[in-house]
């Protein structure tokens, strides 16, 4: 019984202390950099490559599955990354206009060059896209989902990186954030690896970002009825096409069972 609480929990201490580790050294750094030499971002230099050595590690340490099976199906994963996110983000569109939020794009720090602030940018998005699937989809669902089964392996990771969101306005965008992470465990599931999940997830920032930088702020509680309606579409259809496409990838409901830990 100590056995069967203490090793998950443990698990889920440790992937959350990765993350918290991880943002706060990547965002510390960007920060100390632009304090110091705002138009000169060195920070990418040494927090990323910092970061990927920690994963390769960790992988090799606990298998959170970084290696991408032989016969991977590309064409197909990338597809269902699409089409989930897709239905995920509609449904966090209706719900940011059903609770009257403006969303804009997130700047960089204050009193940096517009070089400075492209280069944080696409660094942030890269190392915390990262550390977020790492501890999440890796460290807690690829290790708990052995001990635990299929679906509390899916569902504690989603708790858990829920939670991990900052609060304020977590409340009023909690179910398209659920969303969005269940998409991202169900394609860790199909790929039977991490690496598309992290592509797909910083594809998706990236894509996220390039719209509220295009139309933000963005009030989504103007939205008329036509566009809620092409909205909701727009969602399901994705939703549909999502569900064929895991039809097509889907194997037996189980992970490889994860390598033991290297004494």
């Amino acid at each position: 019984m100590r056995a069967t609480f203490f090793a998950p929990a443990g698990i889920v201490a440790a992937g959350v202390a990765f993350f918290v580790a991880a943002v706060l050294f990547v965002t510390g750094l960007a920060f100390f950099n632009a304090a110091r030499t705002p138009a000169v971002p060195w920070f990418p230099l040494v927090a990323l490559p910092v970061l990927f050595v920690v994963v390769w590690w960790i992988d090799r340490r606990w298998d959170i599955g970084l290696r991408v099976p032989a016969g991977t199906r590309w064409g197909l994963l990338a597809a269902f990354a699409t089409t989930s996110m897709v239905a995920s983000h509609c449904v966090l569109i209706l719900e940011g206009a059903a609770h009257g939020l403006t969303r804009e794009f997130e700047g960089p720090p204050p009193g940096v060059t517009p070089f400075f602030a492209e280069v944080y940018w696409v660094a942030v998005v890269i190392g915390m896209s990262t550390a977020s699937e790492v501890a999440f989809r890796g460290i807690l669902q690829s290790r708990l989902t052995p001990l635990l089964g299929f679906w509390p392996g899916l569902l504690v990771p989603v708790v858990v990186n829920t939670v991990s969101h900052r609060w304020d306005g977590l409340a009023e965008r909690t179910v398209g954030v659920i969303c969005i992470l269940l998409a991202w465990g169900w394609l860790r599931h199909l790929a039977g690896s991490l690496t598309p999940t992290i592509l797909a997830h910083v594809a998706a920032i990236f894509a996220w970002d390039v719209l509220l930088r295009a139309v933000g702020p963005w009030d989504q509680a103007a939205m008329g009825p036509g566009a809620l309606a092409l909205t909701a579409a727009t969602g399901l259809a994705a939703l549909a096409a999502s569900v064929w496409i895991a039809r097509e990838l889907r194997g037996p409901p189980e992970f490889p069972v994860a390598r033991p830990a290297r004494a």
